[in-house]
């Protein structure tokens, strides 16, 4: 229901020379579209679904139209490579537990999109620890480490002002 979901995280992507060709999915999404964009993934280095669930919308699945949460989990049992990042509810690992790369970014506002766009493509470190426990997939102060690689200039810069 946020319509600029998904803007800054996109355009930071596209900043840093990521090719991204995205589609909104909700309530009314039917099955025929998931089916077609199914289809879309099919040509994708890598699937990379941004879910802005917030913890108080999400009741122990994601309810889009059609099975959100089963089409991320059959794309992942065909071997693309899938990437969630969740802009809301840690929670959401639940509705796609085979997924093997989970980001939590915890909020939808634009410098959470930004900065999970950056940790994707490697332009800021990982340094993340669980603050709770995601059970039964992960313990709290789980997490991961990874520092930053070396990038352009150009995609370090914020693109508004103060940010």
């Amino acid at each position: 229901s946020d319509l600029v979901a998904g803007r800054a995280f996109n355009a930071a992507l596209v900043g840093a020379g990521v090719t991204v060709s995205s589609a909104r999915v909700d309530d009314r999404t039917t099955g025929a579209e998931f089916e077609a964009l199914r289809t879309r993934a099919d040509s994708a280095d890598v699937v990379v679904v941004s879910a802005f669930v917030s913890p108080r919308d999400y009741r122990g699945t994601i309810g889009a139209g059609g099975g959100f949460g089963e089409w991320v989990e059959a794309l992942s049992a065909d071997g693309r490579p899938v990437v969630v990042v969740s802009f809301g509810s840690p929670y959401l690992l639940d509705s796609f537990p085979s997924v093997p790369t989970y980001l939590l970014a915890w909020s939808g506002v634009e410098v959470s999109q930004r900065a999970a766009a950056r940790a994707l493509v490697g332009t800021i470190p990982i340094t993340g620890r669980l603050p709770i426990p995601l059970p039964p997939h992960h313990a709290a102060g789980e997490g991961i480490q990874r520092p930053a690689r070396q990038v352009s200039a150009s995609f370090l810069r914020s693109p508004e002002p103060g940010a």
